[in-house]
């Protein structure tokens, strides 16, 4: 003789199974083991809402992910940070430009030294690294000087302003020579 469990709803009528049962709320669970997927790597719902393990060519492995793990501010915040930084000056007689960054900007606003000898800029360059220089005077042509570490590449590095002009100078860091390499210099019309 065989034992059979019955089910009953809660007015004592017998209820079916459901083949898919839909919940709302919060639904606490054990642990879900989903045995045909892939162990360590993250999971996502595909557009059937099975949960399946994505591939690890195309998404971030779980050290990847753990590089970003207590990441306080937005991401992208720290790394424009890393990339570019910019300095306004108004007057200085010895110009120090910034030179850690990808990109970086060095702006010299009303030059009213009589001499600006512009400083190796601050900071550990990497190969490749920029800056650009901009000299604006203060109504009064001011002499130039450069420290060594400015070595001109096909171009003349500029040795005074000329009244009321802005200037640019283009430089680019060379690992090799631990120069900056003066690559352009332009002077407004």
């Amino acid at each position: 003789m065989s034992k059979k469990l019955i089910i009953e709803d809660n007015i004592g009528d017998f209820a079916p199974p459901i083949a898919s049962p839909t919940f709302t709320g919060t639904v606490t669970t054990p642990a879900i083991i989903v045995s045909s997927e892939t162990a360590s790597t993250i999971a996502s719902f595909d557009a059937s809402k099975n949960v399946k393990s994505l591939p690890t060519a195309t998404y971030p492995s779980l050290a990847e992910l753990a590089y970003v793990k207590g990441v306080t501010s937005a991401v992208q915040a720290q790394i424009t940070a890393l990339i570019k930084g910019q300095t306004s000056v108004a007057s200085s007689a010895t110009p120090s430009p910034v030179g850690s960054k990808y990109e970086n900007e060095y702006y010299l606003t009303a030059l009213a030294e009589a001499t600006a000898t512009f400083a190796a800029p601050s900071g550990t360059a990497v190969n490749g690294n920029t800056l650009l220089i901009r000299i604006e005077d203060n109504g009064t042509a001011r002499i130039l000087a450069w420290n060594a570490i400015y070595e001109a590449v096909g171009v003349t590095l500029p040795l005074t302003t000329v009244v009321g002009k802005k200037m640019y100078i283009g430089c680019i860091y060379n690992s090799t020579d631990s120069k900056w390499d003066v690559v352009s210099v332009t002077q407004e019309a």
